[in-house]
């Protein structure tokens, strides 16, 4: 029986396909931060040669816009990952369900060493007030930036010279009388109450490959007058070096899935038990860092 292609992913994006063959479907969904360009779902159709109803779509960015009954979602300058265009002005207005207001986490700011500047506003114009200034801050808050009402205003300017991967940052609502929900990148969390109120605990964990470091494994929501976290989230980052018993997981050069710093001579101990004996393996990355795997089957190697 005659099918269709499987239909190529979107760059930022994915694809479920429920079938192949005449009159299955294809339904295409963009990551976070990123807005289907075309068509959400396309048809196989039956011809003597299947083919797809029409183009697969894109994943883009776009400058700006209005994000109403903003309550969790992802802001990223056009063109991230890669790097940003000269001359761009956008806004975007994020506004809150009524009762909410805003936090916004950073993941990420790169700006050319010129005029491009990236601000948070706390309102839902040009001129509301100014919470976060890329020009006045050299490292960016752990804590966050968080709204006084339900809006904030975001700006992204760039001028005609250089240009770098721009920014990234993820927001969510809360409620009063809640903390926001917290975030670690690279990361997971449990927490004691799914809506964050008062008394709330929460414990933090890394992915595979990465440590947890700065801030607190274990926050708590504090001061029912004024509700906020005791202690920052930790950051998980993947770092040059270490000593590794588990018996399966991963190493990631430094900063990774970023771009590694020059310089690095990173060694990691590996060690596993092989019967009664330790067995220890190491990886010597002089010059060029490298991603390595280790899988269970190093257990019983000879």
């Amino acid at each position: 029986m005659l099918s269709c292609n499987f239909p190529d992913r979107p760059e930022y994006g994915d694809v479920s396909v429920t079938s192949l063959h005449a009159g299955g479907e294809a339904y295409f969904y963009c990551f976070n931060g990123y807005q289907l360009q075309g068509p959400h779902t396309l048809t196989c159709q039956n011809a003597t040669v299947p083919y797809w109803s029409g183009p697969v779509p894109r994943c883009i960015v776009s400058c700006g816009g209005m994000l109403k009954n903003a309550t969790l979602g992802r802001i990223v300058s056009p063109g991230f990952p890669g790097n940003y265009s000269n001359n761009l002005t956008c806004h975007w207005i994020l506004q809150a369900p009524d009762g909410h207001r805003l936090h916004i986490h950073f993941e990420k700011v790169a700006l050319a060493e010129d005029d491009d500047r990236f601000l948070i506003k706390n309102g839902n114009n040009i001129d509301s007030p100014i919470v976060y200034d890329s020009y006045e801050v050299e490292y960016l808050p752990s804590e966050g930036v968080a709204s006084s009402s339900r809006h904030l205003f975001v700006e992204f300017t760039t001028d005609g010279l250089g240009t770098n991967t721009g920014m990234a940052i993820r927001y969510e609502a809360f409620a009063a009388g809640h903390c926001y929900e917290p975030f670690v990148k690279y990361g997971n969390s449990t927490s004691s109450d799914s809506s964050y109120g008062v008394g709330t605990v929460v414990e933090f964990t890394c992915d595979p490959g990465y440590t947890l470091e700065q801030g607190s494994v274990i926050i708590e929501c504090m001061d029912p007058s004024n509700p906020q976290w005791n202690e920052t989230e930790p950051t998980c980052r993947a770092v040059c070096s270490g000593e590794i018993t588990d018996s399966a997981g991963v190493v990631l050069s430094p900063n990774w899935p970023e771009a590694y710093d020059k310089g690095q001579d990173c060694i990691w101990g590996i060690h596993f038990l092989e019967g009664k004996k330790t067995q220890t393996a190491q990886s010597y990355l002089l010059g060029r860092c490298t991603l390595l795997s280790l899988i269970h089957a190093l257990l019983s190697c000879r």
